[in-house]
């Protein structure tokens, strides 16, 4: 791991029919507004991935992760910063996920997420997952 790396816990939350969870990062965003993305968020000290994305899904989204597991771990260099993604595929969750910031939210089957315009270091899970879906 790059010693710089910002660290971000990423979910793929799915719903009964098998679509995927994404939101579009709000058109103020500092970092790459616009685009779309998987729910998910940086650590925060102290942390490890899990714990932060119990934390943010219930911070953005108001939802309540149950179950999951590791699904990859990946890093992604940016022109200004590089990012160590630990992607989760979350199995168990209550509630409906509602935007707590703004955010716009979407579900899609997995191979819409190719006609997304998603974060660049997310292109890896779409891979990811169209693998899973042949399977």
């Amino acid at each position: 791991m790059h010693p710089d790396a910002i660290k971000v816990a990423v979910a793929v939350v799915k719903d009964a029919r098998g679509r995927i969870l994404v939101n579009r990062r709000p058109a103020g965003a500092a970092f790459m507004p616009g685009y779309w993305e998987f729910p998910g968020g940086k650590l925060e000290r102290g942390e490890d991935a899990w714990q932060a994305l119990v934390r943010e899904l219930k911070e953005e989204l108001a939802i309540a992760v149950l179950g999951g597991q590791p699904l990859m771990v990946l890093e992604h260099g940016y022109p200004d910063r590089r990012v160590r993604l630990e992607v989760w595929q979350v199995d168990e969750y209550s509630g409906w996920p509602v935007p707590q910031e703004g955010q716009q939210v979407g579900w899609c089957e997995p191979r819409q997420l190719e006609q997304l315009r998603l974060l660049p270091a997310d292109g890896p899970i779409v891979t990811k997952l169209l693998e899973l879906a042949e399977t």
